[in-house]
């Protein structure tokens, strides 16, 4: 799972992320440039969410739009006044989403680099 924060609208992001993951499924490494992003933008114009789904913030339960169903989907919050929330996730349900604040990242940090260290050493 995914999640980004954005100042842009929600579902522009939600639109590169389907087609980065529609590249991937078709094979494709490394970057793209700029003119196939912008190629794709104006083929594709907007995209309607498919459905509303309840999502856990902060405790609460909140209503996201979504893109998709089944294993592969992408779900979009843009409440008053703040950042977009945009998730983008596989093979987890969305009512198993619980999303809460993080004050502090080191502690996600040094377990990512523990990972990282231990997926390096030889078996």
């Amino acid at each position: 799972m995914h999640v980004v924060s954005t100042c842009d609208p929600a579902d522009r992001l939600v639109r590169d992320l389907r087609f980065e993951r529609t590249l991937g499924d078709r094979g494709a490494t490394g970057p793209v440039d700029r003119e196939t992003v912008l190629a794709h933008r104006r083929r594709t114009g907007g995209t309607s969410a498919e459905d509303l789904v309840e999502i856990k913030f902060d405790g609460q339960p909140r209503t996201f739009r979504r893109w998709g169903t089944g294993h592969r989907w992408y779900a979009a919050r843009e409440p008053d006044r703040h950042p977009a929330i945009v998730i983008a996730a596989r093979h987890i349900d969305p009512d198993e989403v619980a999303l809460v604040p993080v004050h502090d990242i080191e502690p996600y940090l040094a377990g990512r680099r523990d990972r990282i260290r231990a997926h390096r050493q030889p078996g």
